[in-house]
């Protein structure tokens, strides 16, 4: 379950990737570098629940930490940078709203994720059932809180890219391209003419524009 979870993680990085890639083509926005370096933590991250999945936490926990760590860490670091992108992108691609609620769900994260590795590192053995009365139990507790509170605010950040994906769903309209004899073509240009307005058409890049 979590390697289709991280499976999907990777492919909606992607896409948001490569959606905000067509947002800002020639880079005025000064989004490209945050982009990539952006999809790089991402998918590291994504690779880091792989090592969750695979290394149980009893058979090898120094794996299954370090891979617990590398996901909590980079997809933290994602929301931030996605933040930020979302921020530059404003109000063109994304709404004062979308992006104070990215913030506020990147600022719990932040704030749950300290806890939960100063938390994690106090704690002095690998076990799956604890006693209110054994020793760590507190640690255990806070470690866990955080860990879910993360966890969740990776779900609902992903949630808001959902207006973001809905957009470029209802722009994709696929129009039948007149042949370079027809009066809609313009043949020097290349581009089509008399387009009824409101209607869209892939250009070259395969990126909708309005016409």
């Amino acid at each position: 379950m979590i390697n289709f979870s991280a499976f999907l993680g990777a492919a909606t990085m992607y896409i948001r990737y490569k959606i905000v890639e067509k947002q800002d083509p020639a880079g005025h926005l000064g989004t490209s570098l945050l982009n990539m370096v952006s999809l790089g933590l991402g998918l590291v991250g994504c690779f880091g629940m792989g090592i969750v999945a695979n290394f149980q936490e009893l058979a090898v926990p120094m794996v299954h930490d370090g891979g617990a760590l590398l996901a909590f860490m980079c997809g933290v670091v994602y929301t931030l940078l996605q933040t930020v992108l979302s921020y530059k992108c404003c109000p063109q691609w994304n709404s004062r709203t979308t992006c104070h609620v990215r913030m506020a769900i990147s600022a719990v994260s932040w704030a749950a994720v300290v806890p939960m590795i100063a938390c994690a590192s106090l704690i002095s053995m690998t076990k799956l059932e604890w006693s209110p009365k054994e020793k760590d139990y507190v640690y255990h507790v806070v470690s866990a809180i955080c860990e879910w509170t993360v966890a969740f605010g990776f779900i609902f950040y992903f949630l808001t890219f959902i207006r973001d994906f809905q957009r470029l769903w209802k722009h994709t309209c696929w129009l039948r391209w007149p042949s370079p004899a027809s009066s809609a073509f313009d043949a020097k240009s290349h581009v089509l003419k008399n387009v009824p307005k409101g209607f869209t058409h892939l250009c070259s890049s395969g990126w909708p524009q309005t016409c």
